[in-house]
């Protein structure tokens, strides 16, 4: 389904920026307008379309929606922007919601009865429309741009009904800021024209913690200096210029992180924010601001040298001290804690030349002993002997000249850190202190300005990760990203959010905070991932990507390490890492007495594991007997299972006892992967012991319980292997041929979709036909026929299929597959038309005749054919079945002479019986002579075996009146089918030949 966005642009009065978000979600899409305040709307639908009309005016951002994929959602259309209006084109079976969550406004469509619409990209169609006019009353100075910071983190799954929102939305970057709009100058009650204004371009810079910062251009370059050396912050940039900031270089400094990017012409830069969220707008339709106004502090008129300026830069916190990489020079940049504090547009003194500074104050220096200084009231600039100063009528006047400089490239950026979580800091005196230290923070909080609040949340945050309370440090965590969305730009933020995400098992949300790209160089992080792939089941990738090195491990606090190192030996346990699981529960043991009675159990239960491993097994069973007869409801069935598997491994126990022992346990425990995995060895144990139907179906409720996760993939995996095992193994013929297609029927769905699928499918038909069940036999052959088969597999099991119709007297379903087989051997290479498989369908096309009551014309197709044995054997048995008895009696000699008996030996009870067949028809055909031939060839033969009187009788020259009529020859020999043997043949693979070609 292609979802078709429309939208006409046009400059609209007051309009807020509203970001347009998509999202795909297994059981709907969702659509959301993210406003700025608080905002009135309805929703009316009518059929397949849905109206959303706000009461405010909007300028729609959609760039967030181009790369999207969804479905349900078949158009958008954006109807108007002054009142906002929207139509939706959906499936008219779909069921919508709506809801208001803070400021925005959700749309969710439920996917229709069915299934849901294609997910696919997202087209948008603009449209621009002529600019309205309207009339207003300018009373005064034109606001300031409006900073957009729409929230980018998922919704709360109570509001979604579980659901998250799509979880590539939690490490989005904040999209460029919408369209600012604003009038032309003009008198009072004037009209007034819009024009729509150039989209701004972002660079932005967050951090959990506060800190300050300082921005200035020096030559093609934006300086991005903040004064926190020990924090992960990297420049993030977004809007219509992202690309020409790039690259993003890192510069050395001792006291600060220094970041460039490129400047780009005839541009304006301006700052924002503060504390823990930084800004810089770029666009050309902004207006420059007007920065701080130094002051003159001590000048003496007259004299040449005097005095010093102050910048009343009253957030001013540190002064970085750099090198300027074009001549030298040292470069001044004073941050401040607030955008709002900054020097502005460049100036140029006799001692030193002020930078444009969007943010802060930064100077460099034409002389030697230039000081700069954080005093009361804001930034001291001076010299010992005072400092040349310029009349007082010209300061704001003066610019800084361009100067062309080279670039030294000895400038390196530094090395990653090593550690992103110091959890032992942050544990701010430990649980015993943790509600004390909560009073504190959040009493202090209506106090403090709003940048230092959010680091107080932050704070808070980092106490409640650091002492194992994960439930309330993401709380802390996603209100602090509430109140500064920009939050989640910073890697920090999402190495806490995925951490504190991790020990609430919202694993989704977790792997994908930890998998930011600029957490990659912290190994510590890999730790926190891997614990999201064990609770995920995923053991394997859990073990493959655990750092080598525990060394970071050390100084997690106690109860930290209490939640999440069993987890981690479990993980190496798993991988058959026997050093480090030891070291780590170790680790633990010597933490036992902080743990709880669960962390306590789960110690011992890995313990016992361990030990197991390490061949000591008096010590694993003495561990997991206690635990299997302890309090702890998981681990007395987790104990119960892993010390029934042991001992029947070890043949302590049978498995009628290890059944035993794995039912009680079966309701011991519901509800996770422990039921999975009980199930599936209870399954598994009745497998082993013949009992495969009963094995099967509990495993099959076993990956009910885990559908898709691996563990359920895994015991999906074993049961394919296993019933593929016994219908293809040496099992199948102790399985009764009612078991063996009841295990089929039920679980059909395992039948592999390729060869190893069909051979099933035969070894089984063959398993029915050997018992006589040639109904089923054939119907599953059939349903293969139709169904699965291609080339010339449809002539081999079409000809398959015709045989047990035959045998069970079922003509016209014999000759349906046999015209399959046939059409299907026309079309198949020279080679593959050999004699032998035309003379096997024309052979079975007679048998099917025959049975359908026209023994005539069945006898005239075989007088066409070569005179094989085949043939002979089915002429004799036409013949005979259609009492054409000189027919019979010559068909049947052929046979004797195929069979090629010898004289001189005894024969065996078949050659016995087809002589005395034989001896019948010629003597029901009245053929004295070939009776006398016979009795003359075959009396000695004869006479060694059980039917020489009889024999002896239907050959005398003249007939005694027992033998007189047709009824009494006819009992004096079994019911015999010559071409029987023939068509059992085809029970199992054809062998080319055999019966044919004899």
């Amino acid at each position: 389904m292609m979802v078709i966005l429309t939208t006409w642009s046009s400059a609209v009065l007051a309009a807020d920026a509203v970001r347009v978000r998509l999202g795909a979600h297994d059981a709907y899409s969702r659509l959301v307008f993210d406003w700025l305040r608080d905002v009135e709307y309805r929703v009316v639908r009518d059929g397949a379309t849905v109206n959303v009309e706000f009461k405010n005016a909007a300028a729609f951002d959609l760039s967030s929606a181009k790369t999207t994929k969804v479905g349900n959602i078949e158009a958008l259309e954006i109807l108007s922007s002054d009142p906002a209006r929207v139509q939706l084109r959906i499936p008219a079976e779909s069921r919508i919601r709506d809801l208001k969550i803070d400021k925005k406004v959700i749309i969710d469509v439920y996917n229709p009865a069915g299934g849901k619409g294609v997910v696919s990209s997202v087209e948008i169609v603009e449209k621009v429309e002529e600019p309205k006019v309207a009339a207003v009353k300018v009373e005064e100075k034109v606001e300031e741009p409006v900073e957009v910071t729409p929230e980018t983190k998922t919704e709360p799954e109570s509001i979604a009904e579980g659901e998250a929102e799509n979880a590539s939305e939690i490490t989005e970057l904040p999209p460029a800021e919408s369209a600012l709009v604003e009038p032309q100058e003009a008198e009072s009650a004037s009209p007034v024209k819009l024009e729509m204004r150039e989209e701004p371009s972002l660079v932005t810079i967050s951090s959990t913690n506060n800190f300050g910062m300082a921005a200035f251009e020096l030559r093609d370059k934006i300086w991005l200096v903040n004064d926190r050396t020990d924090a992960l912050l990297t420049p993030q940039v977004s809007g219509p210029l992202a690309a020409e900031f790039k690259p993003i270089e890192e510069i050395s400094a001792t006291n600060a992180k220094v970041f460039t990017i490129n400047t780009v012409d005839n541009k304006v830069v301006q700052g924002k924010g503060g504390g823990v969220l930084w800004r810089l707008f770029v666009s050309g339709d902004l207006d420059p601001k007007a920065g701080k106004e130094p002051k003159r502090v001590g000048v003496e008129r007259g004299d040449a040298r005097s005095g010093k300026l102050l910048w009343p830069l009253e957030g001013a916190r540190t002064v970085v001290a750099l090198n300027s990489p074009y001549n030298g020079q040292k470069i001044f940049a004073v941050t401040v804690t607030d955008a709002d504090q900054f020097a502005g547009e460049a100036r140029e003194f006799v001692d030193f030349d002020v930078l444009p500074s969007p943010i802060g104050l930064n100077v460099v220096s034409k002389v030697d002993d230039l000081k700069v200084e954080i005093v009361r009231g804001g930034v001291e600039i001076s010299r010992p002997n005072g400092l040349s100063l310029v009349d007082e009528a010209l300061l704001k006047s003066m610019r800084i000249m361009d100067h062309n400089y080279e670039v030294d490239q000895s400038i390196k950026a530094p090395a990653n850190r090593e550690r992103i979580f110091d959890f032992a800091a942050w544990t701010l005196g430990g649980i015993t202190v943790v509600q004390e230290n909560r009073r504190v923070v959040l009493s202090g909080l209506k106090d403090q300005p709003e940048n230092s609040q959010s680091e107080s949340i932050l704070t808070l945050g980092k106490m409640y990760l650091a002492n194992g309370m994960g439930a309330e440090a993401l709380g802390a965590l996603e209100y602090a990203a509430r109140e500064r969305s920009g939050l989640w730009d910073s890697p920090e933020f999402g190495a806490l959010f995925g951490a504190a995400s991790t020990l609430t098992h919202h694993n989704l949300e977790a792997y994908n905070a930890l998998s930011k790209d600029a957490l990659k160089p912290f190994e510590e992080v890999q730790f926190w991932r891997a614990l999201v792939l064990a609770d995920e089941g995923d053991w394997q990738q859990a073990y493959e990507i655990f750092p080598k090195n525990l060394a970071v491990l050390y100084d997690y606090p106690v109860l930290l390490q209490n939640r999440i190192f069993p987890d981690f030996a479990e993980i190496m346990l798993r991988g058959g890492d026997l050093t480090r699981a030891t070291i780590l529960l170790d680790i633990a043991e010597s933490n036992k007495k902080d743990m709880t009675s669960p962390q306590r159990a789960a110690l011992q239960y890995l313990q016992g594991e361990a030990a197991r491993q390490a061949g000591k097994l008096d010590v694993t069973k003495k561990l997991w007997e206690n635990l299997a007869s302890g309090r702890d409801d998981m681990y007395r069935a987790k104990a119960g299972l892993a010390l029934t598997r042991l001992q029947l491994g070890e043949k302590e126990i049978t498995s009628k006892q290890a059944i035993d022992n794995l039912e009680r346990l079966r309701y011991a425990w519901r509800g996770d992967e422990l039921e999975v995995q009980i199930n599936y060895w209870l399954g598994r144990t009745y497998f082993d012991d013949g009992e495969y139907l009963k094995g099967l179906k509990i495993m099959r409720d076993a990956v009910s319980y885990d559908d898709g996760t691996p563990l359920g993939r895994r015991v999906a995996g074993d049961m394919a292997d296993m019933f593929a095992e016994v219908l293809l193994s040496d099992r199948l013929s102790d399985v009764s041929p009612l078991n063996a297609i009841s295990i089929y029927d039920e679980f059909k769905e395992l039948v592999p979709l390729d060869e190893k699928g069909n051979k099933i499918t035969e070894r089984l038909a063959e398993h029915l036909a050997d018992a006589d069940l040639l109904d089923r036999a054939g119907d599953l052959l059939k349903y293969q026929l139709d169904h699965r088969l291609e080339g010339s597999e449809i002539y081999r099991i079409g000809v398959r299929v015709a045989a047990l119709r035959l045998l069970d007297n079922q003509t016209d379903a014999a000759i349906d597959a046999l015209n399959v087989a046939a059409d299907n051997l026309d079309k198949q290479p020279e080679e593959f038309k050999t004699k032998v498989r035309y003379q096997t369908i024309a052979l079975m096309r007679a048998r099917a005749a025959s049975q359908k009551g026209r023994p005539d014309q069945a006898l005239e197709s075989l007088n066409t054919l070569e005179q094989t044995p085949a043939v002979n054997r089915l002429r004799a048995d036409i013949a005979w079945r259609a009492a054409y008895w000189d027919d019979a009696a010559e068909a049947l000699g052929d046979v004797v002479l195929d069979e090629n008996m010898s004289l001189t030996r005894p024969l065996s009870d078949a050659h016995a019986a087809l002589l005395m067949q034989r001896a019948v028809a010629m003597n029901l055909a009245g053929d004295r002579v070939g009776l006398a031939n016979i009795r003359e060839k075959y009396t000695d033969s004869m006479a060694q075996t059980a039917k020489f009187k009889v024999f002896e009788v239907i050959t005398r020259p003249r007939q005694s009146g027992a033998l007189s009529n047709r009824e009494t020859l006819m009992n004096v020999v079994s019911e015999v089918d010559l071409f029987k043997d023939f068509l059992t043949s085809y029970k199992s693979e054809e062998v080319e030949g055999t019966p044919v070609a004899q």
